[in-house]
């Protein structure tokens, strides 16, 4: 799970807690790095969070972790295209 899902994640966690609120699910959190689908997509319960999940239009391109780690070392120095080229390997 990439930084972005994991502070969405322990937010709503944190504030289903302060509500009160037990979880009911115990299921495991996959650790995607590919996009691709793990667990079913629709509706269900993780430590009291509903979570919505939807299908990837595309997986991640292979290709994406050469340029992400390029890109990564200096930011400033991307490329328009390159900046395109990113999310166009970083899946959806």
């Amino acid at each position: 799970m990439g930084g972005a899902e994991t502070a969405a994640r322990q937010l709503a966690e944190h504030l289903v807690a302060d509500c009160g609120r037990r979880s009911r699910s115990s299921a495991p959190v996959p650790r995607p790095v590919t996009w691709e689908d793990v667990l079913e997509p629709g509706d269900s319960e993780l430590n009291g969070v509903t979570v919505h999940r939807f299908a990837s239009d595309a997986g991640r391109n292979p290709d994406f972790y050469g340029l992400d780690g390029k890109l990564r070392l200096a930011p400033r120095e991307a490329t328009r295209r390159e900046s395109q080229r990113w999310v166009e390997l970083n899946g959806r």
